[in-house]
């Protein structure tokens, strides 16, 4: 690639060699039909024959298809507004709500508009929307959204450099994964066998559990001093207030990833779907209530109730049993553990 600086005409500061010329601009209206589905959540199969999309980052099954080819995929309403995105090339079928970009013209790379329009799409339904928060998409919103585009052999020489890092982001994660579930394991097994003489306390009792403050989705940036932390296992975004100081334990309250537990080394803002855990007592060492709660997860997840989008309540997280022994067995376990966590914090890096 290479980069050189223009003053006229839209043309990138950045490209790839053998590129010149300036890029047009196109309407998504324009260069490919843009559908809702059919289906509703209950229509999914588990084990399903092809995939099916609904209004999530999650893909369901189902035992129908609606189209067969490219096509790109978002959500039309509900929390994933903006924020979720698919792209295939084959059969599938789709919810009611969730809008399918396909049919592309020819002359117009299925994958670059996908690139552009998952990179873009977010900001712009924020600048449309009326509402302090997003939580639908008008037809319009998608249609007049305009694109630049390069000839083809330029979208496609982009769509294969941007699919190659995909593809290399998506084996780290996976490595990165494993060796998290390795050490998740390794915590456990740690408890396990140094367990004897250990106190048992409900989790309320040794600590102040609080629910942070909702704040609207128009007040974040994708940069800042302060990340926003929402019932997520990755931020929401960020912002330029906080309001947690460092080195609080957090666990989330609602979503998919309830019960998620983090310790976070600076300070943030707590949102409506987060616990924190503030007053930790005295005879109890901050980071290993954090390891012994990392290694209980799988339990404190059961403590979820309601259907669609789980949640934990705030006397279930009180009630919650941990396991303390003396102060010096404590700070054995959190050297041991520490170690382990440095290791993988390596891998990340």
């Amino acid at each position: 690639m290479k980069e050189k600086r223009n003053k006229t005409g839209n043309v990138p500061n950045l490209r790839f060699k053998g590129f010149e010329g300036e890029w047009g601009i196109k309407k998504l209206g324009e260069v490919a039909e843009i559908k809702t589905g059919n289906k509703d959540t209950q229509n999914k199969v588990n084990s399903g024959k092809y995939p099916f999309y609904v209004r999530s980052n999650n893909v369901e099954r189902i035992n129908s298809y609606s189209f067969d080819g490219e096509a790109i995929l978002t959500s039309g309403d509900g929390v994933g507004v903006g924020k979720n995105f698919h792209y295939i090339d084959g059969r599938f079928d789709f919810h009611q709500r969730v809008y399918s970009l396909r049919k592309f013209k020819e002359g117009y790379s299925g994958k670059y508009i996908y690139y552009a329009f998952s990179e873009k799409f977010y900001n712009r339904v924020i600048k449309l929307s009326a509402k302090n928060s997003v939580d639908s998409v008008r037809m319009d919103m998608i249609a007049d959204m305009e694109i630049f585009f390069p000839s083809i052999l330029e979208q496609q020489e982009v769509a294969s450099f941007l699919t190659l890092i995909d593809e290399r982001i998506d084996t780290q994660s996976k490595i990165i994964e494993n060796l998290e579930t390795l050490i998740k394991g390794l915590y456990q097994k740690t408890f396990n066998q140094r367990k004897e003489g250990f106190e048992s306390v409900p989790l309320g009792s040794i600590c102040i559990i609080s629910k942070g403050k909702q704040i609207n989705s128009s007040e974040l940036s994708k940069v800042g001093k302060y990340y926003v932390m929402n019932g997520g296992v990755l931020p929401s975004g960020y912002h330029f207030k906080y309001n947690t100081e460092a080195n609080i334990i957090s666990i989330s309250e609602g979503g998919n990833s309830c019960g998620y537990v983090q310790y976070n080394e600076t300070r943030f803002w707590s949102g409506g779907h987060c616990y924190t855990l503030n007053g930790v007592n005295s005879n109890i060492r901050n980071k290993y209530l954090y390891y012994y709660l990392k290694a209980s997860e799988n339990d404190i997840m059961k403590l979820r109730v309601g259907s669609g989008l789980p949640n934990i309540q705030k006397k279930s997280l009180d009630g919650f049993q941990v396991l303390v022994p003396s102060i010096e067995e404590q700070e054995k376990i959190i050297a041991i553990l520490d170690s382990l966590s440095n290791k993988l914090r390596q891998c990340h890096s």
